[in-house]
């Protein structure tokens, strides 16, 4: 599963703050017709695993670097745009790409 951080979350959803939006709902969408996700989204349910739902989003909690981080949780059918978004943006190579997402 792909996750990615509140710094590249722009990537995934450029609703920013507004999970109300069309954008929003789209990827609310995406979560839940994501079959790669249904583990994650019973985690969450149950309070489990650092996971958990807001405004009908799934997240993570975690920790990088000791700074937490709230994690959106990436639907398979967005997480090639992910990586070439990244990608473009930071231009440091596969190994540097996969480390930030």
């Amino acid at each position: 599963m792909l996750m990615i951080d509140d710094m590249l979350m722009r990537f995934v959803t450029p609703f920013s703050q507004n999970t109300n939006d069309a954008e929003a709902q789209h990827l609310r969408e995406d979560q839940h017709k994501d079959t790669n996700l249904n583990k994650t989204w019973t985690l969450a349910e149950k309070g489990k695993g650092n996971f958990y739902v807001k405004d009908d989003l799934l997240f993570h909690q975690d920790q990088v670097m000791g700074q937490n981080v709230k994690q959106i949780c990436v639907p398979t059918n967005r997480r090639e745009e992910i990586c070439h978004s990244t990608h473009d943006l930071s231009h440091q190579g596969y190994k540097r790409t996969k480390e930030r997402i």
